[in-house]
C-alpha cells in the first residue's frame, strides 16, 4: 500500500439558537423567582443554506425541553417544553443548575442535530434573578459531495463514517451515491472513514481506509468532497465553509490503482526537525537531502530566508531547473552544491555539508537561523515540501583586554579567555589556543605558561608589534594588538660624550664638566660640577668639578671619574698656607636635572630625580674603579637605580629599586699623578619589582663617590708657576670612583 498525503481543512462554527420569553415566578418568604432567556443565532444556518447542502430546519424554541438541579445535582424541576413551564413557579433560596436541550443525542443518524445549553445561577431572598442560557448544536456535521470530474471516473462510491457510541461499541452511517445529506454525530474523539470506490468499465471494487479525523469537535461542520486527478485517482479534501485551519489525511490506495510513487523528500540527517550546531561543533556529517520523483522532477523550488545567503547574492526564491551561471555561482560560494541538470531527473541531491562546514567566523556572534522550503513537483504535478532549518547558535570568545603594565620586553601576561553562550557542559568541547602575528605577518600558534589566574606567553621580540587572538574549533576572539617594551640601555653609556666649559677669571681659568653633548636639549646625565664650580667667584676661589672625563677606559675612548671635592671662595691664599676647601662635596652622577638656585645660595641648589624611561630591565652593570678616602672610618660609594610610576598630578610610585656600596677595594688612587693604577671590575645591580601592575614611567640612577658623613679631601699641590698660580690650582680630592660601560640588562 502507498499513502498519499491529503489537505484537511477544518473551520470551527458555533451555533446559537434562542428565543425571547420570559416567564415570572411568585414570592414568597425565603423563596425567589427567576426570569429565563434564551437567545438565538442564524450563523450555521445561513452557512450550510449556501454550501450546497441542504438548510438546516432549526427547531422552534418552545419545544426544548428544561431541566434544573439543585446544588447536589439532583433532578429539581423538569420541563418536557420550554413553552409548557409555568409563569409562577417558586424555587427555594439555593444554588440551582438549568440544563436546556433538544433532540436525542444519538451516535450517528440523518434525523436533527442534537442542541444543548447549561448555566448556573442562585435564588437569593425575594428578590428576581435573571437567567441566560445559550443553546448550541453539540452535533459534528458531516457532508458528502462529488465532482463531476470524479463521477465520469468512478461508477459507484461511497463513504462511511464509524464513531464510537455511549456503551463503547462503534456506530456507522454510510453516505451512498449522491447523498448529500447531513450527518449528526456525537462528539468524539476520532471519526474513522472509510472510502468504497468502482471505477468505470472495471467491476474491481476498491475498498481505502481514510486515516479518522482526530479531535472533533462538536459545532465543526465537515464537507468532504470527492475528487479526482488527471490519472482518474481518487482523492479526498475535507473542508469547511470559511475554512482556516488545515490538517493532513492520509488515504491509502493499492499500488495498481496509482501511479509511481509520489514525490519524496529525505536526508542523511533528520529534516524533519531543526539541524541545531553550535558554531564550530560541526563534526562532517554528511548534510545531504536527496529528492526523488519516479514520474521525473518538474520543479524544485527552493525558498529560502538566510542573511548570510542573501549577503551572497543568493535570491530568496529560485526554480532549480533554470538557474543563471551567476546564481549558480552564488550557491557554490555559500557551499550549496547540486548536479547541474535538473529536468527529465528522477533523482537529485541538494548538499549542504560545505555550507555548514564553511559558515564565517561573524556568524559565532550571534543566533542564526537559515531557512529553506523544498518545493519537489514531479510530472503529474505532485508536489512535496519540506522544511530546512540550520539553526546555529552562537560561540562568542572574549580575550580580555591587555593591560599595558603586562606588556615586557619579551613576554606578556593575558588573562583567562571568557567563552560564553556555551553551558558549563559542553565547556570541554571547547580548547582554547592562542596565535600570534608578528607585524601583521602569519598567524602562530603560541605555548604559553599557566600561572592559575593569567597565561604568560614568552620569547616575543623587543620593541615588536604583535596581534593576538583566542581560538577554539574555528572560532576566534576579536583580536588585540600590543607592542612590546624595547631594550632600552641608558644614553651615552660609556661616556664618550662630554662637554667641557671653561671660563675665565681674573687671569685664571676654570673648568666645568657636563656629562653630555653640548647641543643635547634634555640631557639625561647630570652632576653637582655646576654647584662646584660656582660662576659666582671670588678673586681667590677654589673650584673643581666632581665629575669629568678620563682615558683609563674599558670601552670607548673615555671613562668617567667621580670624587669628592674640597670647594668654596677663600680657600687658599697666594701666600699663605695650606687652609683646606670651605665646602666638602660628594662627586655624584645622576639621572635627572640640578636646579641651580638665582642667587647661587648653595643650600638652595637641588637635584630634580629621575628621566622619561618606559622600558623595565632586570639589572643595572658597570665596569668601575674604587678608592676610599679612608676605608677605617667607612668611606663608601653607592649605587642606586630605581623606575618610577609618575601620576598627572605628580605622585610618583617606586615599582622597583636596586641598591650597592662598597668599601673593601684595595685599589688606591694616585694623587700625585691623579692617575688610577689597576684593573676595572664590573658589578651588577639588581632591581627589585614591588609592583608589577604598573607601567614604568622614570627612571632615576645615582653614582654617589662617598655617603659617610665624615667627608675627608687631600690636598693637591698644583704645577702652575708662580706663588699665585699654584695656589689656585691645588686640587682638594677624596674618595674616588671610575666607571664605564653601563648596560641595562632585561
Amino acid at each position: 500500500m502507498k499513502k498519499l498525503s491529503i489537505n484537511t481543512l477544518v473551520f470551527i462554527v458555533l451555533f446559537f439558537i434562542s428565543c425571547s420569553s420570559n416567564k415570572e415566578f411568585n414570592n414568597s418568604r425565603n423563596e425567589g423567582s427567576f426570569t429565563l432567556s434564551i437567545n438565538q443565532d442564524n450563523t450555521l444556518i445561513n452557512k450550510t443554506g449556501t454550501q450546497g447542502v441542504p438548510s438546516l430546519i432549526v427547531p422552534d424554541v418552545n419545544d426544548f425541553s428544561i431541566i434544573i438541579n439543585d446544588v447536589n445535582g439532583d433532578k429539581y424541576a423538569g420541563f418536557s417544553k420550554f413553552a409548557d413551564m409555568p409563569k409562577q413557579t417558586r424555587l427555594k433560596e439555593g444554588d440551582y443548575t438549568i440544563n436546556i436541550s433538544h433532540g436525542v443525542n444519538r451516535t450517528a443518524t440523518f434525523t436533527s442535530p442534537y442542541y444543548f445549553g447549561s448555566a448556573p445561577f442562585s435564588i437569593n431572598g425575594s428578590g428576581n434573578t435573571p437567567v441566560d442560557v445559550t443553546c448550541k448544536i453539540s452535533s459534528i456535521l458531516v457532508s458528502v459531495s462529488y465532482s463531476d470530474a470524479f463521477k465520469e471516473v468512478f461508477s459507484n462510491y461511497s463513504l462511511q463514517t464509524v464513531v464510537e457510541n455511549a456503551k463503547g461499541g462503534h456506530d456507522a452511517i454510510s453516505f451512498i451515491g449522491d447523498d448529500s445529506r447531513i450527518a449528526y454525530l456525537r462528539q468524539t474523539d476520532k471519526i474513522f472513514l472509510t472510502m468504497n470506490l468502482t471505477k468505470i468499465k472495471s467491476d474491481k471494487q476498491y475498498k481505502y481506509g481514510v486515516s479518522p479525523i482526530i479531535d472533533a469537535k462538536s459545532g465543526e461542520y465537515y464537507k468532504i468532497l470527492f475528487d479526482t486527478n488527471a490519472q482518474g485517482d481518487a482523492t479526498i479534501t475535507i473542508t469547511v465553509s470559511d475554512a482556516v485551519n488545515e490538517r493532513n489525511v492520509d488515504v491509502k490506495i493499492g499500488d495498481e490503482y496509482l501511479p509511481k510513487s509520489p514525490p519524496e523528500i529525505n536526508g542523511t540527517f533528520d529534516i524533519s526537525k531543526s539541524y541545531i550546531l553550535r558554531y564550530g561543533m560541526y563534526d562532517n556529517e554528511p548534510l545531504v537531502v536527496v529528492l526523488k520523483a519516479d514520474e521525473g522532477i518538474k520543479n524544485i523550488i527552493l525558498d529560502i530566508e538566510s542573511q548570510y545567503a542573501s549577503e551572497h547574492g543568493v535570491p530568496a526564491q529560485i526554480d532549480l531547473k533554470s538557474v543563471s551561471s551567476e546564481h549558480k555561482q552564488a550557491f557554490e560560494n555559500i557551499g550549496i552544491l547540486w548536479n547541474n541538470d535538473v529536468v527529465g531527473k528522477t533523482s537529485m541531491s541538494l548538499k549542504f555539508t560545505k555550507m555548514i562546514s564553511s559558515l564565517p567566523m561573524t556568524m559565532a556572534k550571534v543566533e542564526s537561523h537559515n531557512k529553506f522550503k523544498i518545493t519537489l513537483i514531479d510530472n503529474y504535478d505532485r508536489q512535496i515540501e519540506q522544511n530546512l532549518d540550520f539553526n546555529i547558535l552562537p560561540v562568542n570568545i572574549t580575550l580580555q583586554d591587555i593591560e599595558d603594565y603586562n606588556v615586557w620586553f619579551n613576554y606578556v601576561i593575558i588573562s583567562p579567555v571568557v567563552i560564553s553562550d556555551v553551558p558549563s557542559e559542553e565547556m570541554a568541547n571547547y580548547p582554547l589556543s592562542y596565535e600570534f602575528s608578528e607585524n601583521g605577518e602569519d598567524w602562530l600558534k603560541s605555548d604559553f605558561v599557566d600561572n592559575e589566574e593569567d597565561y604568560k606567553f614568552e620569547n616575543l621580540k623587543s620593541n615588536t608589534a604583535y596581534q593576538v587572538r583566542a581560538v577554539s574549533r574555528g572560532v576566534s576572539s576579536e583580536i588585540l594588538s600590543f607592542k612590546t617594551e624595547e631594550k632600552k640601555n641608558v644614553p651615552n653609556a660609556s661616556f664618550e660624550e662630554f662637554w667641557e666649559d671653561k671660563y675665565n677669571n681674573e687671569g685664571n681659568y676654570h673648568h666645568c664638566y657636563y656629562p653630555y653633548s653640548k647641543d643635547e636639549v634634555e640631557p639625561f646625565w647630570q652632576s653637582l660640577n655646576p654647584k662646584t664650580t660656582r660662576d659666582r667667584k671670588k678673586e681667590y676661589y677654589k673650584s673643581f668639578p666632581g665629575v669629568r672625563k678620563v682615558t683609563d677606559a674599558t670601552d670607548g675612548n673615555y671613562a668617567l671619574c667621580i670624587q669628592s671635592v674640597g670647594w668654596g671662595a677663600d680657600s687658599s691664599y697666594p701666600w699663605g698656607a695650606w687652609h683646606g676647601a670651605e665646602y666638602i662635596t660628594q662627586g655624584r652622577l645622576f639621572v635627572g636635572d640640578f636646579v641651580k638656585s638665582d642667587d647661587n645660595n648653595v643650600g638652595l641648589n637641588s637635584m630634580k630625580k629621575g628621566k622619561p624611561f618606559t622600558s623595565r630591565p632586570k639589572s643595572l652593570s658597570f665596569d668601575y674603579k674604587f678608592s676610599a678616602y679612608n676605608k677605617v672610618i667607612g668611606n663608601h660609594f653607592n649605587v642606586n637605580i630605581e623606575l618610577q610610576h609618575r601620576l598627572s598630578d605628580g605622585t610618583i610610585q617606586i615599582i622597583a629599586k636596586g641598591h650597592y656600596e662598597e668599601t673593601t677595594k684595595d685599589q688606591k688612587y694616585d694623587f700625585s699623578a691623579l692617575t688610577f693604577p689597576g684593573d676595572y671590575s664590573n658589578r651588577t645591580v639588581t632591581l627589585n619589582y614591588t609592583n608589577k601592575k604598573l607601567k614604568a614611567t622614570h627612571i632615576f640612577i645615582e653614582f654617589v663617590s662617598d655617603n659617610n658623613s665624615t667627608l675627608g679631601i687631600t690636598e693637591i699641590v698644583g704645577t702652575d708657576a708662580g706663588d699665585s698660580s699654584s695656589r689656585w690650582d691645588k686640587l682638594a680630592i677624596g674618595s674616588v670612583i671610575y666607571l664605564d660601560n653601563l648596560n641595562l640588562n632585561y
